[in-house]
């Protein structure tokens, strides 16, 4: 992982396979994932949540890929959380 300075803000990044950089932001940022998501195994959204410095890992519970029709309340309350 290496680290640059853009606009004021810290950003950590690493190039992936393909030579692109990935940018990894240091700034609190909401990771909310659905742990019943058929297409993108829930272990992601914990990994990219250990990876973002200052990221909050929030589980909504029975949801799958699309927690704004599944789960609209709970994703509203998590996003809401996190901008109070």
């Amino acid at each position: 992982m290496q680290f640059t300075r853009v606009n004021g803000v810290n950003l950590a990044y690493y190039v992936t396979g393909t030579g692109f950089p990935v940018l990894i932001p240091e700034v609190p940022t909401p990771v909310i994932r659905g742990d019943a998501d058929p297409l993108v195994p829930y272990v992601n959204g914990k990994i990219l949540a250990e990876r973002i410095r200052r990221a909050r890992l929030v589980t909504l519970h029975g949801c799958g890929h699309l927690a704004m029709w599944e789960q609209p309340a709970g994703l509203s309350g998590a996003l809401l959380d996190f901008l109070n």
